[in-house]
């Protein structure tokens, strides 16, 4: 994963995952993450060291941070968004031609 672009983050990288379920049993949390090689933790600490500034909102935005992620991921949806209006529009018109005929 890199910065920028249509890039989307990999949490495995750096998170530890838990069902709900299991996050409310008593000591489930602490027994996890005792589990935890400190090799482990390592590689984790370090990944989230790295993608860390991605979540940070700036003034003004710099690249790769959470606010240009965020434009990054509404002009993804407002092309989408578009996309289809515009094909839908080629239809109908397509229609409408053939009814003349």
């Amino acid at each position: 994963m890199a910065t920028g672009g249509l890039d989307v983050l990999d949490y495995s990288e750096f998170g530890v995952f838990v069902r709900a379920s299991d996050a409310v049993k008593k000591g489930y949390l602490l027994y996890l993450l005792r589990e935890k090689k400190k090799d482990q933790w390592t590689i984790l600490w370090e990944r989230l060291k790295e993608i860390a500034p991605q979540f940070e909102y700036r003034y003004p935005s710099q690249p790769g941070d959470a606010v240009d992620m965020v434009w990054e991921a509404v002009l993804r949806k407002k092309s989408s968004v578009q996309f289809r209006h515009h094909r839908k529009n080629r239809y109908t018109r397509s229609e409408a031609l053939l009814k003349r005929i």
